[in-house]
């Protein structure tokens, strides 16, 4: 036992399933949760597929659009996506201008 590095439970172990043939075959084993890589052009054009109420969080992009929040993390930390946080703020018109300043100069 010592000369093929196994311990003592692992030698029973393997002679109690020597019988059972299927047991030690490679296709019952369970397949690994790798899929491809998805490239930039598809990350890109899945983020921008999902509505934008489905983006305001990292949580809701990654279920709105299929790709795994760690992915979308890395992305966002190599600068490959950016996070974009705009806030419309409508400019004042020339008739909301002088009100102001007419409110202004009344209070002073």
């Amino acid at each position: 036992m010592e000369e093929f590095g196994l311990c003592r439970n692992s030698v029973k172990k393997m002679w109690g399933i020597r019988g059972k043939v299927d047991v030690i075959s490679a296709s019952t084993k369970t397949a690994l949760k790798r899929g491809r890589r998805l490239a930039l052009d598809e990350v890109v054009q899945l983020v921008q597929a999902v509505p934008l109420c489905q983006r305001q969080t990292q949580r809701s992009l990654a279920a709105a659009s299929g790709i795994p929040r760690t992915t979308l993390q890395r992305y966002l930390a190599d600068g490959t996506l950016r996070r974009a946080a705009l806030r419309v703020k409508p400019a004042l018109t020339a008739g909301h201008k002088t009100k102001r300043l007419q409110c202004m100069w009344t209070c002073h």
